[in-house]
C-alpha cells in the first residue's frame, strides 16, 4: 500500500519535471531561432541553424547571417559556376570579415548554369569553408526544397563532393582571378564601378550602366534585398581577392610542409620568399652545393620565362572574356595599360613572377606539381597579385609551417614579422642552414 501511494506521488512529480524540461528546451530553441549567426560562424553553425529552425529556403536563411556577411559581398553578372547569373539577378558571393566562410547564392531564374542550362540552382547555398585546424578549404552544397515541391528535409552534401571539386580542385581553394581584372563581376575592371560611386566619374561605362540598372531593379527583389545597399568594402573585388589569397597561401604552405621531398629544402624555400631584395644572399644557387645543383633537372631561367609567359597569356585571356560581355572593354585606364603590356609580350619580368619562378624551381625539381597554386578557374596561372603585397605574404605562413623544430623557433619568429629587421643576417642564416641540411642529399633525379 505504501508503495502504491509513493508511486502516485512520484509520477506527477516526474511528469512535472519532464514538462519543465520540454518547456526549457522549447524556450532555448525559440531563442536560438531568433539569433543571428556570429561573424565567425562555421559550416556546422550554419547547418545547425538551418536544421533546428526548420529553414526551408535560401530567403528564409539569409536574415540569419551576420551583418558582416550581408555587407561584404561581390556580385557576378556572368558566372562559370554551377549557379546561374544575369546582370539583373547576379550570383552573390558573401565572404564576411575574413573569407573563412564563403556562401554563394543566386536569384536567377533564367540564364545558363554550367552543367545544365535549365537549372540555376537558386535553391542552393554553395559553401566554401576554411578550416584553421587543418589549413584546408572544404566545399559543401546545401539544397533547399524547390518552390512548389512537397516539404522535405534540406539536403547537406558530404565534404568536398565531386560536383564541387570539378572546379575547385582536389585540394579545394576559392576560384577568383588576380587583381585588377575579374571578368563577370560588377566592378570587374579594378573595382571601377565602386570607385565611381565614390567620386562620380566615368559612370557611363558599360559595366556602370549595368550595375545601376541592377540597383534600381533587381537589388530590391529576391535574396538581394537582404544585402546591404552597397558592399561595405570600398573595393569589394579587391578585398575578397586579398582575403581569399591570404588563406590560399596558408593552403600552399601546408602542402609544401606535408611533402617529405621538400623537408631538406625548407631553408632554401624561405630564402626564395625572404631574400629577393638581399644584397648578398638573393642568388638561390648559393643555397645549394654544386652536387645538389646537379640533381636539378629544370633550369630556373626557363621557369622564369614560362611563369611570365603564362601570366601574360592569362591576363590577355581575361580581357578577351570581358570583351565577350562588354564590347568596349577594357575601359579602365589601368587595365588598358596592363593589357597593352601583356599584349606586347615585351614587358619586363615582374618581381612576383621571378619570386614564384624561384619557388617553382625548387618544388618542381623535386617532382611536385604547382599548377593548382593559383585561384584561377583555368590553370595553370601563377599570378598572385592581390592589389597589396601578393606572394610576399607567403613568407610568414611558410615559416610557421616549415620551421617547427625547437632550434628554428627564433628564426621562425623573425620571418613572421611584417618586415624583416635584419635582412642580411636572416638570409645569411637561411643560406648556412640550407647548405647544412642539403650536405648529405641524395642527388638521384626525382
Amino acid at each position: 500500500m505504501a508503495s502504491s501511494v509513493k508511486m502516485k506521488i512520484i509520477a506527477p512529480l516526474g511528469a512535472l519535471f519532464f514538462t519543465a524540461f520540454l518547456m526549457g528546451a522549447s524556450a532555448s530553441s525559440e531563442s536560438f531561432c531568433k539569433d543571428r549567426l556570429s561573424e565567425a560562424a562555421t559550416f556546422e553553425d550554419l547547418q545547425e541553424k538551418i536544421t533546428r529552425c526548420q529553414i526551408q529556403s535560401v530567403e528564409q536563411f539569409l536574415p540569419f547571417l551576420s551583418e558582416a556577411h550581408l555587407s561584404h559581398y561581390v556580385l557576378m553578372h556572368h558566372s562559370r559556376s554551377l549557379q546561374g547569373a544575369t546582370a539583373n539577378a547576379p550570383r552573390a558571393i558573401l565572404y564576411g570579415k575574413d573569407a573563412k566562410l564563403i556562401i554563394a547564392v543566386t536569384g536567377a531564374t533564367t540564364g545558363v548554369a554550367i552543367g545544365d542550362p535549365h537549372k540555376t540552382r537558386a535553391n542552393h547555398l554553395e559553401v566554401l569553408a576554411f578550416r584553421d585546424a587543418t589549413q584546408r578549404f572544404e566545399a559543401r552544397d546545401v539544397e533547399f526544397p524547390k518552390a512548389g515541391e512537397s516539404i522535405h528535409s534540406v539536403q547537406f552534401s558530404d565534404a568536398n563532393p565531386p560536383l564541387c571539386l570539378a572546379c575547385h580542385r582536389e585540394d579545394p581553394r576559392p576560384n577568383w582571378e588576380a587583381y585588377p581584372l575579374w571578368p563577370g563581376a560588377f566592378g570587374g575592371e579594378d573595382d571601377s564601378v565602386f570607385r565611381n560611386e565614390q567620386n562620380g566619374k566615368n559612370l557611363h561605362s558599360q559595366d556602370a550602366k549595368s550595375f545601376q540598372r541592377f540597383l534600381r531593379n533587381g537589388k530590391k527583389k529576391g535574396p538581394y534585398r537582404f544585402l546591404s545597399d552597397l558592399p561595405a568594402a570600398g573595393l569589394p573585388n579587391t578585398e575578397f581577392g586579398s582575403l581569399a589569397q591570404s588563406l590560399n597561401l596558408k593552403r600552399i604552405a601546408r602542402k609544401l610542409a606535408e611533402a617529405p621531398a621538400l623537408k631538406k629544402y625548407r631553408y632554401m624555400l624561405l630564402g626564395a620568399v625572404s631574400c629577393f631584395y638581399s644584397d648578398h644572399f638573393n642568388l638561390l644557387e648559393q643555397y645549394l652545393s654544386l652536387q645538389a645543383q646537379a640533381s636539378f633537372k629544370f633550369k630556373r631561367s626557363n621557369l622564369e620565362d614560362s611563369t611570365g609567359r603564362i601570366n601574360r597569356f592569362d591576363f590577355s585571356d581575361r580581357v578577351q572574356d570581358l570583351r565577350k560581355m562588354y564590347s568596349r572593354a577594357p575601359e579602365d585606364p589601368r587595365v588598358q595599360e596592363l593589357f597593352e603590356n601583356a599584349s606586347s609580350n615585351q614587358d619586363p619580368l615582374q618581381v612576383t613572377d621571378s619570386l614564384v619562378a624561384s619557388l617553382r624551381w625548387i618544388v618542381e625539381n623535386q617532382g611536385m606539381a604547382t599548377d593548382d597554386w593559383g585561384m584561377q578557374l583555368y590553370s595553370p596561372s601563377y599570378d598572385f597579385e592581390n592589389g597589396y603585397t601578393g606572394i610576399a605574404d607567403l613568407r610568414a605562413v611558410l615559416s610557421e609551417a616549415l620551421l617547427v623544430a625547437p632550434e628554428d623557433h627564433a628564426l621562425s619568429l623573425a620571418l613572421q614579422e611584417k618586415q624583416l629587421n635584419d635582412v642580411e643576417g636572416t638570409c645569411q642564416l637561411l643560406q648556412q642552414r640550407s647548405l647544412e641540411a642539403l650536405a648529405g642529399i641524395d642527388i638521384s633525379i626525382p
